[in-house]
């Protein structure tokens, strides 16, 4: 894994990029600069999607311990459940294209994560997998 130090130097890098083409750059600097934008620009999204699923998943082990939200148990990739939210979810080796999480209820409900990534393509390929959940 990366360490998240690294993380942010490859979004503050994106973000100067973005900045220096909006301030006026003559032509040479604005292809050099739009080159560096666009084969960073994917990473960012998926740094994104990173982080956004590392709060979700922090957020369901919140609830996870606390006593009157009635949640039992959290299941992530592998079928792996935690019922105890200090410990951490193991991840495994690597994981499936579309990472699902269960935080299940005692009334039989629960709440459902799905990380779909980013990119219009996983919108149909997202429906298709949240269908087989049903």
């Amino acid at each position: 894994m990366i360490p998240d130090d690294r993380l942010e130097q490859i979004v503050q890098r994106f973000q100067f990029l973005e900045a220096k083409m909006n301030e006026g750059a003559s032509g040479d600097q604005i292809a050099s600069l739009g080159r560096e934008y666009s084969e960073l620009r994917p990473v960012v999204e998926q740094i994104a999607a990173y982080r956004q699923l590392s709060q979700d998943l922090a957020e369901a082990q919140e609830m996870l311990a606390d006593p009157d939200s009635g949640y039992t148990a959290f299941v992530g990739p592998g079928n792996v459940e935690i019922t105890d939210a200090d410990t951490p979810m193991p991840t495994p080796a690597k994981l499936p294209q579309m990472p699902t999480y269960h935080l299940k209820h005692k009334d039989s409900g629960g709440i459902t994560l799905v990380n779909i990534g980013v990119g219009p393509s996983n919108a149909k390929t997202a429906t298709d997998h949240i269908a087989v959940l049903r």
